[in-house]
């Protein structure tokens, strides 16, 4: 990973923070950090440092079993910093959902 992209990341780091828990599921009973959450803590952030985060490539496998759907997701990911560094990271994730959610669940947690 060249230098100026290593600090512009590191630099987000330490200036991150906690996000705020906006979301809540009362079905469950639990709070969590929403999209909207975090685009609005990280996006002045990414912003002020220089950074893009571009989903490059989706790879998703689907099953069922009774009325739950199952998604197995691989999100990768191109970080590119404004003096042209870039690098890539992957993230993966799996949900489940008697609905239409299981994709959102697996990219969210």
């Amino acid at each position: 990973m060249p230098g100026k992209l290593a600090a512009a990341i590191a630099a987000i780091a330490g200036e991150c923070g906690t996000v705020l828990q906006s979301g809540r599921n009362s079905h469950q009973g639990y709070t969590y950090a929403s999209d909207a959450d975090l685009k609005k803590h990280l996006q002045p952030l990414l912003a002020k440092h220089g950074i893009a985060i571009i989903p490059a490539q989706i790879e998703a496998e689907w099953d069922t079993k009774g009325n739950q759907a199952r998604c197995r997701m691989c999100v990768t990911y191109t970080i590119a910093h404004k003096d042209g560094a870039t690098m890539t990271a992957q993230a993966f994730g799996e949900g489940i959902n008697n609905g239409d959610k299981a994709s959102y669940i697996a990219q969210t947690g």
